[in-house]
Parts: C-alpha cells; structure tokens; sequence
C-alpha cells in the first residue's frame, strides 16, 4: 500500500484530500506545520506528497527545497497544492525547486488521484532503478576484482612462459 503525506496548515484541505485519497486505500499520513512535515518525510518516507504551497511558518517552495536537499527524502515525488498561488510564475517557481506537479484547489477527485497514481508510480519506478543500479555497481565490483585475479593470473603464467621449456625427448 503506498503511503501519501498531506501537508496543510488547514485541516479541511487535509480532511478533504484524506477522504478523496482514502478510496484508492492510500496509507494517509498528515502534517500541519512545516518543520514537522520534514520530520516526518525522513521517518516515513512517503511515496508521494501533497504540499501546500501557502504554508505560515515557511512556504511549500522552501519545505520542497529542503525535501530535495536531503539524500533521504530527495527522489519522494511532491505534488504542490494551492488556492491562491495560481499563476504561471508560481507554478514554474515549484517546479523549479523541485516539485514534480502541480494541483489547483478546490481539486476534483479524479484528477487528484490521477496525478497521485502517476506520482506513486513516478516513485515506484526511481526505487526500482535505484535498486538495479545498486545491484549493477555490486555486479561491477566483483568483476573488477575478477579481471585483477585473471590479469595476476597472466602475468604469472607470462612469467613461466618466459623461461626456457625443456626439450622433452
């Protein structure tokens, strides 16, 4: 089950997109304040996140930054949501910083878990490639240490090859 963590300093927008979320049986996790919301970010680790961008303590534009500065919470895709900040320069703005969507609310349902089902399988598939690249890295290093055997290995046999054979009658 993936897991979405909704940022909002507002409880009904919360409310709202826990209820919207909930029948595609996302495990919802909620945070009003900023600073938590980072927290909790590292903690859970969340397949995707709803962000405000009109937080009080400090904006969805900086919480994303710092999201994407942190090695642990840096590939969580972000969905910013947002009432008021509606025009193309703010919409670039959280793009910019980091943000992989963008939503304007009141949302309808539909679109809401569409962008969320896309986001999940954004995070689905950059777990997966990271996996393989791990898997691909382990599989080089033990072919280098394999190549310095077989090159040792040459070397010797180079250095028996080097002196005389003795005729055999």
């Amino acid at each position: 089950m993936a897991k979405i963590l909704i940022v909002d300093d507002r409880r009904d927008n919360i409310f709202s997109a826990t209820v919207k979320l909930k029948e595609d049986n996302y495990e919802i996790i909620t945070e009003t304040r900023a600073e938590e919301a980072l927290k909790k970010a590292e903690e859970e680790l969340p397949d995707c996140i709803l962000l405000d961008v009109n937080m009080p303590e400090m904006d969805g534009f900086e919480i994303c930054r710092r999201l994407k500065q942190n090695p642990k919470t840096q590939d969580i895709p972000v969905l910013f949501t947002t009432a008021i900040y509606q025009d193309t320069e703010n919409i670039v703005k959280g793009l910019e910083v980091g943000g992989d969507d963008y939503i304007v609310s009141p949302f309808e349902a539909q679109e809401l878990k569409a962008r969320v089902k896309v986001l999940v399988r954004l995070k689905k598939s950059r777990d997966e490639l990271k996996e393989k690249n791990l898997e691909l890295e382990l599989a080089n290093e033990k072919l280098r240490e394999r190549n310095k055997d077989l090159i040792r290995a040459n070397n010797f046999l180079s250095s028996i090859m080097e002196r005389k054979p003795i005729p055999l009658p």
